[in-house]
């Protein structure tokens, strides 16, 4: 049964309180999500800084494209024998095709060193502690004593 929401404070900060047990303050969560927010723009203005220049080609390898590290065009070529592989109506679909070339490689380079701090930690933990935060560690923990087991499920005093 869910008791009801109090004001406990002149602030107007609510707690909650279900089955007996008092749920976090909604202003702390807030706060903990501001956080969470404020870390992963650093990240991102972190990826965003790491950024170098990349290339992109058009199918044919006769059209590449290079960005640089803000993202802006900064060198076309177009190879000797384009004339070979496309005509002079197609050859702007080639620019075209290398500029997404460039952008799809620009969007790996972000997003790699955006989650490389995530990478790391990933290959750092252990497979113990994945398994010790998971369901199945705590289920492991509460079995490990059965006198704690048996009074979490209420069947002894």
């Amino acid at each position: 049964m869910t008791a009801p929401a109090r004001l406990e404070s002149a602030s107007t900060c609510v707690r909650v309180f279900v089955k007996g047990a008092r749920m976090s303050n909604p202003m702390d969560e807030i706060g903990r999500f501001r956080d969470d927010i404020d870390r992963m723009s650093q990240r991102f203005e972190q990826a965003q800084a790491a950024l170098g220049p990349v290339t992109g080609e058009d199918g044919t390898r006769s059209v590449s494209v290079t960005l640089d590290a803000a993202g802006l065009v900064s060198d076309v070529r177009v190879g000797r024998g384009w004339a070979d592989h496309l005509t002079a109506d197609t050859l702007g679909s080639a620019v075209s095709e290398a500029i997404a070339g460039a952008l799809g490689s620009r969007t790996q380079q972000w997003a790699t060193e955006a989650l490389r701090d995530a990478y790391r930690q990933i290959a750092t933990t252990s497979t113990r502690s994945i398994i010790d935060a998971s369901p199945l560690g705590r289920l492991r923990e509460l079995t490990d004593d059965p006198v704690a087991l048996a009074r979490r499920l209420h069947l002894r005093d």
